[in-house]
């Protein structure tokens, strides 16, 4: 029987020393393959941003229009935005929809190229007899006190078949004047 412990034994790095001694054009293009591929990953990242504007009218957030911006270096496709999981406090009362909830949806648009901008609006409204008339009522003697969003943005990136996410979280302060300001908050501070 032979003893397996005598026979010389080489590690991963000596295998690499002697690789790149033996072809160095071949380990210079591969780290250069390597380099571009990555590279190549990081500038074909999507980048998107969302920001609030001022609401129309100061005291109903829900007049607040968000603006998605494509910071990406190319296009995106099959674009929609919306709102989602609201959670509304008010003087008495908390009101949370699911996350899956909608209280704003926008359109598909075909393309967004880089450097443009789409809105999304969180409107809440209320049917009556001639249609949706504005926000709707507030629970009988209480007042709005705040409310947090998730703006969901779906899009397609090129070269691929599926959708991606986008999300991002605002949550709403009042000022001592009693308006409503919009500001962005970390999805991973969301409560429950």
């Amino acid at each position: 029987h032979r003893d397996l412990h005598s026979f010389p034994t080489r590690r991963s790095s000596d295998l690499l020393d002697r690789f790149v001694q033996s072809r160095p054009w071949q380990a210079i293009l591969i780290v250069c393959a390597l380099c571009t591929v990555v590279g190549f990953v990081i500038v074909m990242r999507p980048s998107l941003a969302v920001e609030a504007t001022e609401p129309f009218d100061p005291t109903q957030p829900h007049s607040t229009r968000f603006l998605a911006k494509n910071e990406s270096a190319y296009s995106l496709y099959n674009v929609t935005g919306s709102c989602n999981g609201e959670i509304a406090r008010f003087t008495k009362t908390k009101v949370t929809e699911g996350i899956d909830a909608m209280t704003g949806f926008r359109d598909e648009i075909p393309s967004v190229g880089p450097g443009e901008t789409f809105t999304v609006q969180c409107l809440r409204a209320w049917a009556g007899d001639y249609g949706m008339v504005g926000p709707p009522p507030l629970p009988e003697g209480q007042g709005l006190l705040s409310v947090d969003i998730v703006i969901r943005i779906h899009y397609r990136p090129p070269l691929l078949s599926w959708l991606r996410l986008y999300e991002a979280r605002f949550v709403t302060e009042r000022d001592n004047r009693g308006m409503f300001h919009w500001l962005p908050q970390p999805l991973s501070e969301r409560p429950t």
